[in-house]
Formats: structure tokens, sequence, C-alpha cells
């Protein structure tokens, strides 16, 4: 009963680690994409 119990945390943990994992790295490409839409509205609107 315990190791079904500890498989079933397992399984949430790497859920939960792997949304966060996944929600980081929208956020990161999200910040890349807004970073060099500024770097491009820097360089042809100065």
């Amino acid at each position: 009963m315990n190791i079904a119990i500890g498989i079933v945390a397992l399984i949430i943990v790497f859920n939960l680690l792997g949304f966060l994992i996944g929600l980081a790295f929208r956020l990161a490409i999200l910040a890349g994409i807004i970073y060099l839409g500024y770097q491009v509205y820097l360089k042809y609107l100065s």
C-alpha cells in the first residue's frame, strides 16, 4: 500500500515539475520574443 502511495506521489511530483518547466520555457520564449521585438523597434525607430 505504501508503495502505491509513493508511486502516485512521484507521478504527481513529476507532473508538477513538467508543468513548471513548461511554464518557465514558455515565459522564456515570450521574453525572448519581446526582447527581440524591442531591439528591432529601437534599431528602426531611433
